[in-house]
């Protein structure tokens, strides 16, 4: 077997291997969910051998103290299962799945993190299976590049308040859960718009849209409520 190598998603493979693919770097468990699937594709030529890590976080993306651990969060956040053998052209699907306090809102990252196929990182390889590979790693180039993906879970007592003020242009989230501005259109014509992106606004914080003399259309998510918007921003700023 062909040693695995991932490259990052922006620079694309360089050697032959492993190439695994996440999709979606953000996830959002709604207050009626528990649960949310995250598909993991494998695009390269050899098995990829990857291990799950969760790890809590505030808002600002900042680890808290707790750490990292491997799949779960017993008060927090589950993803299962914690090892994915992925065949080369194939996929494996992980469960992400709120646990514990959900009184607020909480921000998780989950790593997907490719590791050499070892009995010492919970595979299930024979001891021959592990010294074939060992030392297929010495005559060849090894880049291993995790992948981190944003997971918040909304309390399950949200408490959705956006104010949006069209002469100052901004959106405000005074609620106690992420909301979100889904395909995101900054047009000065009806028909001449910049490509559509999603916005994230946290609780508490404000987001200032661009001007002046543009349009600004939108898809409000809150929780499992979604509006379309549409914010005509006419004053110099």
């Amino acid at each position: 077997m062909s040693l695995a190598c991932l490259m990052s998603l922006a620079s694309g493979p360089v050697h032959a291997g492993a190439e695994i693919f996440v999709g979606a770097m953000h996830h959002y468990i709604t207050p009626k969910r528990t649960t949310a699937a995250k598909q993991i594709h494998n695009n390269g030529s050899a098995t990829a051998f990857v291990r799950v890590d969760v790890m809590e976080m505030n808002a600002k993306g900042d680890l808290l103290p707790a750490g990292s651990t491997e799949g779960i969060l017993r008060d927090g956040l589950l993803a299962s299962p914690s090892r994915l053998i992925i065949p080369a052209g194939g996929s494996q699907s992980v469960r992400m799945i709120a646990m514990g306090d959900r009184s607020r809102e909480r921000y998780f990252r989950v790593r997907f993190v490719p590791v050499p196929p070892v009995r010492e990182h919970g595979f299930a390889v024979t001891a021959a299976e592990e010294e074939a590979f060992k030392a297929e790693a010495t005559t060849a180039i090894n880049v291993l590049v995790g992948y981190g993906v944003r997971v918040v879970t909304a309390p399950s007592q949200a408490k959705f308040d956006t104010v949006i003020d069209e002469a100052a242009g901004t959106v405000t989230n005074t609620g106690n859960s992420t909301i979100f501005l889904r395909d995101h259109y900054v047009c000065n014509q009806p028909r001449q718009c910049e490509s559509p992106i999603t916005d994230r606004i946290t609780p508490g914080a404000s987001l200032q849209l661009a001007g002046p003399h543009l349009t600004h259309r939108f898809v409000l998510q809150e929780g499992d409520g979604e509006r379309p918007v549409a914010i005509p921003t006419t004053t110099q700023r």
